[in-house]
């Protein structure tokens, strides 16, 4: 063997190893002198309001208020019929006053006014008669009474100032059933119905007879788009009042000439304005089926 060859051999191989560098270098994971900040998203407003052309989010997420259009009606009609001068009963000072001012009151709110004072039943059947003729379809009806007025077996009795009642069996002849205007509205078909009863003023029968004469009104089952308002809870008597309106139609002049006013709105004004007025004595109710929006002065 030739050891010249050998050693020879051995060089070259340690020469190379020393030399040579790998193909595939390590890679280096450079990190930053500096954190990297990442900014957050802007938070978006529920429902945002956009308009055309706009290219920015609106400064307000709240929606407008829904505004319902005014219900238009064809004519407002009306009949007042106010009774105090009874012959066979106790009489009453101010009917006849609430009704001269509540048909006047009307009349300059744009109502065609039917106005009957002191009336005897004919005389009432007759104005209810004409009143329901003359209403029709996309009218507002009202009806307004003042004077004596009594339940008996869940009906309300207006009275008439030549009514002679005795007994219970005497009611249907010599009274007027409050329904029978509440049939004429219903035949009518009005868009809405407003019946106003300021009565009883007190119980003129208490004692005379038995089964009839309950203290004041029974709810009244009312018609669709009416509303009832009573001068007092169900059950229970109004005041005549020591001025020249009663405190119901006192209260109920001052806040029906309210512009803007709508009709729910005014009745309650009035409730809570008798009460106050009377010592909490006579708390004014009213019932009623969904109604179109009314103001007497205007919405």
């Amino acid at each position: 063997m030739n050891w010249r060859l050998i050693w020879l051999s051995s060089w070259i191989l340690l020469s190379v190893g020393c030399t040579h560098k790998p193909t595939h270098p390590t890679a280096k994971l450079e990190i930053p002198e500096k954190p990297v900040s990442i900014q957050s998203q802007p938070t978006l407003p529920v429902s945002p309001r956009w308009k055309d052309g706009e290219t920015s989010l609106p400064s307000d997420p709240t929606p407008p208020p829904v505004k319902m259009p005014e219900t238009v009606f064809n004519a407002r009609r009306a009949l007042v019929i106010g009774n105090g001068d009874y012959r066979h009963e106790s009489r009453l000072r101010n009917p006849v006053n609430d009704a001269n001012d509540v048909a006047r009151q009307l009349k300059a709110l744009g109502f065609e006014v039917i106005l009957e004072k002191d009336a005897d039943r004919r005389t009432m059947t007759d104005a209810i008669t004409d009143f329901g003729k003359r209403l029709g379809q996309g009218d507002v009806g009202l009806f307004y009474y003042s004077g004596h007025g009594v339940q008996a077996k869940g009906h309300n009795y207006l009275i008439p100032v030549s009514a002679n009642i005795r007994s219970d069996a005497d009611l249907e002849h010599e009274a007027v059933d409050a329904k029978r205007v509440l049939n004429h509205m219903d035949s009518a078909k009005n868009a809405l119905n407003i019946v106003i009863l300021d009565a009883c003023r007190s119980n003129p029968y208490k004692g005379l007879y038995k089964g009839s004469g309950e203290k004041g009104l029974a709810r009244i089952r009312g018609i669709r788009g009416t509303v009832i308002a009573y001068a007092t809870q169900p059950d229970n008597v109004a005041l005549d009042g020591a001025g020249r309106n009663s405190p119901y139609t006192k209260n109920l002049l001052h806040f029906m000439n309210q512009p803007g006013m709508k009709i729910l709105e005014m009745f309650n004004k009035v409730g809570l304005s008798v009460r106050t007025d009377t010592g909490e004595k006579q708390d004014p109710w009213i019932s009623l089926s969904a109604i179109p929006e009314f103001c007497f002065a205007g919405c």
